[in-house]
């Protein structure tokens, strides 16, 4: 079971790992970003994965 879960937290990990890269930002950072923007669907799509990703990390976290 412990496999599983560091194997989910890898893969989640390598997900927000390529978000960063591609907006070259925190997902904090990302968020004010997006809060402020009208109406960017690519961003709010990405947004709300990033957001996704970050709360699973934190779960996975907490379980292993």
């Amino acid at each position: 079971m412990r496999l599983k879960l560091l194997a989910q937290q890898r893969e989640i990990a390598e997900q927000i790992a390529a978000f960063e890269k591609k907006y070259q930002c925190t997902f904090a950072e990302f968020e004010k970003q997006v809060n402020a923007e009208s109406e960017n669907f690519e961003y709010w799509d990405d947004y709300l994965e990033w957001k996704a990703a970050v709360k699973v990390q934190s779960e996975l976290a907490m379980r292993i």
